[in-house]
């Protein structure tokens, strides 16, 4: 079993009279449980708390940001090596939680995974 916990803070420092600097922080853990050598469970929190950081891509957002994100993962390698199991909820990569369930098999042909 591994937990994990992580605390970031990111600041912006602008020399442009109008243009608005920030900080934002980043919190989050995770718990990642290894059943056994073919089961693995996963679980993890975020949230983001604090001024939008610019980026060179997109128009500037100047509300603050509290959002956060919960996913959960299952993964199963089966035991003859040709096929893995994935069940998911949420996006990780999601400011906030989306309410969504994936569920994803991947069958290997030929030679057994890990050959």
């Amino acid at each position: 079993m591994k937990v994990t916990f992580e605390a970031d803070r990111s600041a912006y420092f602008t020399q442009y009279p109008a243009e608005p600097g920030g900080t934002q922080w980043l919190e989050r853990a995770s718990l990642d449980y290894q059943l056994n050598r073919e089961a693995q469970f996963d679980l993890g929190v975020r949230r983001v708390l604090g001024s939008p950081l610019p980026v060179s891509y997109a128009a500037p957002v100047f509300t603050p940001v509290d959002a956060s994100n919960v996913t959960a993962a299952f993964h199963y390698l089966a035991r003859n090596g040709h096929g893995e199991f994935y069940l998911v909820y949420g996006d990780p990569n999601s400011l906030a939680t989306t309410p969504a369930l994936f569920l994803k098999y991947i069958l290997y042909l030929g030679a057994p995974k890990g050959t």
